[in-house]
């Protein structure tokens, strides 16, 4: 595979990722919109979160991709398959293991089935 077909991939790669992420964006913020301009900013606010949290993730991947074009650079070529290899566990980690939203209700959830099992 040559360069140039490798720097066109990931350039492709790039804009799907910012054409899900642009959909994503505007599912989350028309999704059981309120006509309150309050609630409308909480949502936009968790959106925007959310892109700040993803992006420099999914990103920083495909940087290294881009970097390890050349057969020169195996390290790069190694960092580029482990960092997207974890990529599951890292949006795991992110935005949900350290959500406190997300652990609290995974804390009630649990009070609610040890309390119905004895």
């Amino acid at each position: 595979m040559t360069i140039a077909c490798q720097l066109t991939t990931t350039l492709h790669v790039f804009q799907v990722n910012i054409v899900i992420i642009v959909r994503v964006l505007t599912v989350m913020v028309n999704l059981r919109s309120d006509p309150l301009k309050k609630q409308k900013y909480t949502k936009m606010r968790a959106a925007l979160k959310g892109v700040i949290i993803l992006l420099p993730l999914l990103g920083l991947t495909w940087l290294f991709g881009l970097i390890s074009v050349n057969s020169e650079t195996i390290v790069f070529q190694y960092l580029f398959a482990i960092l997207n290899s974890l990529q599951g566990a890292f949006i795991f980690i992110f935005n949900y293991a350290l959500n406190k939203e997300v652990r609290s209700s995974f804390r009630r959830t649990l009070q609610r089935t040890t309390t119905t099992s004895l």
